[in-house]
């Protein structure tokens, strides 16, 4: 509560808090080093083939991870920590700042990919298609790696101590990371149009084949439907001139419910749907409270996304009141807010149905469970270039691109002679 989401400094929380952070870094790290020497092992027992698609995703997921996490990494261990126990007097603001949004907008992806990796692997297989371009789903999975990181400057549009090259630079990068979920959004369509088509769906109308009343398949496909208006939402925070506009406001509340709130876990929401039962040995509590469950949170989502992302662009703040119309809350507010607040009510009763369908799973199924877990375990019959594969070149890509794009903003931003004094210290900002 000290610190909030972003702990930026000069706020403090306690020096157990920053603890518990570095111990989640190094325990993704542990994690990233266990699938990569599993790879490793496989790669060397399979010459010549190509490793699943989910696993590629998987291992460009942790690539970008680490990348990331070393930016949040440093901050902590350097500044924050030493700063909670006293070691040391002043720090940097502003370097904090960059360090975190070096890893803040990678994070993001890092809980999208899972979800991506569902709907690029496990949801073909529920619906009896396959992918319609694995090659197409390796280079949005690469350019999700590479483009995640250099464009976390969006975040520091109006921190004087970026330049106006480096906003402009990452504002343009932050539009091309936009292309792997087009092109994600083109891949799965078609995929999606293949498996109502050999429903018997025609035209447009495959669309209302798909199985609909499945709730693993249901939760990915109202995911993605949320997900589509998320990316939109999102692609208006990465203008200059729109960013100043909306990012003290409710939009941006409702532009990361509708993707992570929404897309993601509602994609989490089906692997549960059918983890759970693997895991237990047993059928699906309640196939239809379960997809009430699903139904009810994306009605829910979209009631709120929407509330707030309309009470924003009227100007509903978001943090800080900063010369908003209303004293408090304007009358434009009103209706879009009041909408925000029937969608939370909708919610809580779609997470109430869905400890009702997790725990009725473990605790009260008895029939077993007869039907295979949706898991591509082997690589596409035909091999794929080599280049994909070539962890090196990508790890070399990354690291450069990130020297050109971050290096700047680093060096003008430090500065530890003239920081902030610690809060409560005597002393003041210099």
């Amino acid at each position: 509560a000290n610190v909030l989401y972003t702990f930026y400094a000069p706020l403090l929380a306690h020096w157990t808090f920053y603890l518990g952070l570095t111990l989640v870094i190094v325990g993704s790290w542990i994690a990233a080093a266990v699938v990569f020497m599993t790879y490793l092992g496989w790669r060397k027992d399979n010459p010549g083939k190509t490793v699943p698609l989910a696993v590629f995703a998987t291992l460009t997921n942790y690539i970008m991870w680490i990348s990331a996490s070393i930016g949040v990494a440093i901050e902590v261990l350097t500044m924050l920590l030493p700063l909670s126990l006293g070691l040391v007097q002043t720090t940097d603001p502003q370097v904090s700042r960059i360090l975190f949004w070096f890893f803040g907008h990678p994070l993001v992806y890092f809980w999208l990919i899972p979800a991506y990796i569902s709907w690029y692997t496990m949801l073909p297989k529920q619906l009896g298609v396959k992918i319609f371009s694995d090659s197409m789903g390796r280079v949005s999975f690469l350019m999700l790696m590479i483009f995640a990181i250099p464009v976390g400057v969006h975040h520091l549009f109006v921190d004087p101590g970026v330049s106006e090259l480096s906003k402009i630079s990452q504002s343009l990068l932050t539009f091309i990371v936009t292309v792997p979920s087009l092109l994600t959004a083109f891949n799965l369509a078609a995929t999606l149009e293949k498996a109502g088509r050999n429903r018997g769906g025609s035209t447009l109308s495959w669309i209302w084949k798909q199985p609909w009343g499945n709730p693993l398949v249901a939760a990915q496909l109202c995911g993605m439907m949320l997900f589509i208006v998320g990316g939109i939402t999102g692609i208006m925070n990465a203008s200059f001139t729109l960013n100043i506009a909306l990012h003290n406001t409710t939009w941006v509340v409702g532009h990361f419910h509708m993707t992570l709130a929404g897309a993601v876990t509602l994609t989490y929401f089906g692997i549960a749907y059918w983890l759970i039962p693997l895991i237990r040995g047993r059928k699906l509590f309640s196939r239809k409270l379960a997809l009430a469950q699903i139904y009810t949170w994306f009605a829910g989502m979209l009631m709120f996304g929407a509330g707030m992302g309309r009470a924003g662009l009227d100007g509903a703040t978001r943090r800080t009141d900063l010369g908003a119309p209303g004293a408090y809350i304007s009358d434009l507010w009103v209706p879009w807010l009041n909408l925000s607040a029937l969608g939370g009510v909708v919610l809580l009763i779609s997470a109430i149905l869905l400890y009702v369908v997790l725990l009725g799973t473990w605790f009260r199924s008895t029939e077993p469970l007869e039907e295979e877990p949706p898991i591509a375990t082997e690589g596409p019959a035909s091999s794929r270039p080599a280049i994909f594969e070539r962890w090196s070149t990508w790890v070399a890509i990354i690291i450069l691109s990130n020297i050109i794009m971050w290096g700047p903003v680093l060096l003008q931003g430090l500065d530890f002679v003239n920081g902030f004094f610690v809060p409560g210290q005597p002393g003041a900002a210099r």
